[in-house]
């Protein structure tokens, strides 16, 4: 559902895509493009409002396709799940998109059965609910000698992911070669 949700909303014109991202503690569900100005999720959870459609032609396909229930009942319909199983759920804006935070200690069995390569230390310094591009450029800034291995095991991600996003990033180049190099973040 939320999926679905930051795909039907996201600011397509950004050229970021949906991103899903699983920790150990929690789950974020980002979707380019902030939230409308002067609305909050709040609003869109405790009274019936007006769709605000960013892409009318996938929001009526999903719709139609019955992958969407009714038009701008989408975080209502996540709140209300979220409350049914116990699970606590945040949303959380910045100024270049929006995400839906799922806390995996929710009910019985949540944790169970993980992954051994899940990383645990997931940065603390980063700001919350910031995209995984906007985590890699605030690391990159932080140390412009860091490797994208070591991006990959700090942010929890595997380091084709880093590279993929790497390349997507027109504001952040590698000067030099090898080991003498670094990454340079245009401002």
């Amino acid at each position: 559902m939320a999926v679905i949700n930051a795909f039907a909303h996201r600011r397509i014109e950004s050229g970021q895509s949906v991103e899903v991202a699983v920790y150990r503690s929690f789950i974020d569900i980002y979707s380019p493009g902030r939230f409308p100005e002067g609305m909050t999720p709040q609003l869109f959870i405790e009274q019936p409002l007006a769709p605000i459609r960013r892409n009318p032609l996938i929001t009526r396909t999903l719709y139609y396709s019955k992958d969407m229930e009714s038009f701008a009942t989408g975080l209502r319909r996540i709140q209300d799940a979220c409350d049914k199983v116990g699970c606590k759920v945040e949303y959380r804006g910045n100024d270049y998109g929006f995400t839906v935070r799922f806390h995996r200690h929710c009910g019985e069995g949540w944790g169970t059965g993980m992954s051994a390569n899940v990383p645990q230390d997931v940065s603390q310094d980063v700001p919350q609910g910031a995209s995984l591009k906007d985590r890699i450029r605030d690391e990159v800034v932080r140390n412009n000698k860091i490797t994208q291995s070591e991006l990959a095991e700090k942010l929890g991600v595997s380091r084709k992911t880093i590279s993929r996003n790497m390349k997507e990033m027109q504001d952040i180049h590698y000067v030099g070669s090898g080991y003498s190099g670094h990454w340079e973040v245009e401002r």
